[in-house]
C-alpha cells in the first residue's frame, strides 16, 4: 500500500454497469471505504444478466438500488453507508474530504465530471485515466470486443490495487492489456 494510507473516505462510483458494479462489491468485501454513493439512471437489461452480480436480477430494476440490496443481503459490511441516486450526472460531483473519491465508470464520458478516477474496459483492455481535465469528445461508446469474466475480475482486481496503492496521484492516463498481465501479485474477488 501506498505510505500513511489510512483508507478512503466516501467512495462515488458513476455508472453501475460491469465495472462500476463489481468495484462496489469489491469496495464492500474489502472494507476499506465508510460510505459508498452509487450513481446511475440505467434499469438492468438482458445483456446485464449475464454477468455478475445482475446475474439473478429481474430486468426493469434500477442498478444502483439491486447492487446496494444485494451488498445488503450479503451483508458484507455493518458499518458501511450505502447512498443510491438513480439519474444521470452531467456534471461535478463535490467531496468534502481529502480521502474522497470519485470514480467514473459511465460506459460514455462524453461530459467530464471531474473525476478523481475514469475507468474503462473493452475485452481484455483497461485504460485508468487520473488526468485532471480530459478531452472525450471522441471517446468510444461502443465497445467492440467479448466480455469475459476472468478479465473483468482482473480489471477490477486492478482498479483496486490503483486506489490502495494510491497511484491515482500521479495524475496520469494508463492501459493495461489483461490478456499478457502477470497476475502473480494481485489479489482476486
Amino acid at each position: 500500500m501506498g505510505g500513511g494510507y489510512e483508507g478512503l473516505g466516501s467512495v462515488h462510483i458513476v455508472g453501475c454497469g460491469l465495472v462500476g458494479s463489481n468495484l462496489a462489491v469489491k469496495l464492500c468485501f474489502q472494507k476499506i471505504c465508510k460510505k459508498l454513493y452509487l450513481y446511475d439512471d440505467d434499469m438492468v437489461s438482458e445483456d446485464n444478466k449475464e454477468y455478475f452480480p445482475f446475474i439473478h436480477c429481474k430486468e426493469n430494476n434500477y442498478k444502483t438500488l439491486f447492487i446496494k440490496n444485494l451488498i445488503n443481503n450479503l451483508k458484507l459490511v455493518n458499518s458501511l453507508r450505502i447512498f443510491t441516486q438513480q439519474k444521470k450526472i452531467n456534471k461535478k460531483i463535490k467531496i468534502y474530504k481529502k480521502n474522497d473519491i470519485v470514480i467514473d465508470c459511465r460506459d460514455c464520458k462524453k461530459v467530464d465530471i471531474r473525476p478523481t478516477i475514469r475507468c474503462s474496459m473493452d475485452g481484455s483492455l483497461l485504460m485508468i485515466d487520473c488526468r485532471e481535465a480530459t478531452n472525450y469528445k471522441n471517446t468510444i461508446t461502443n465497445y467492440v470486443l467479448q466480455r469475459e469474466l476472468k478479465y473483468i475480475n482482473l480489471g477490477i482486481a486492478m482498479i483496486f490495487r490503483y486506489l490502495m496503492d494510491e497511484e491515482y496521484k500521479k495524475k496520469e492516463l494508463v492501459y493495461y492489456d489483461l490478456q499478457n498481465l502477470s497476475t502473480s501479485n494481485i489479489q482476486l474477488l
